[in-house]
């Protein structure tokens, strides 16, 4: 069940990832990387309430913590995408 959670959380968050860099592109800011960095500090955030409140006040389930966290946010916000960027401007 945990590797379910996390790879539909996964792919949920690539997809979130993509159509934000998909509406920033067609906005035309898309040399300025914008969605690299929206999408981390959208993603960074919840990653810390959902670690340090969430649980705290809230009893999740292990499976709906990871799904949340590696498997959404984890996809969300990839390091691997600004690394990329990074790579193809030079």
């Amino acid at each position: 069940m945990i590797y379910l959670a996390v790879a539909l959380g996964g792919a949920l968050g690539a997809l979130s990832r993509f159509g934000i860099g998909q509406w920033l592109a067609d906005s035309g800011y898309a040399h300025l990387h914008p969605a690299t960095f929206l999408a981390n500090v959208i993603g960074a955030v919840p990653i810390g309430v959902l670690f340090i409140i969430g649980a705290e006040r809230f009893t999740l389930s292990g499976p709906a913590r990871l799904g949340m966290s590696v498997g959404f946010l984890g996809a969300f916000t990839t390091f691997s995408a600004f690394s990329l960027q990074l790579l193809t401007d030079i």
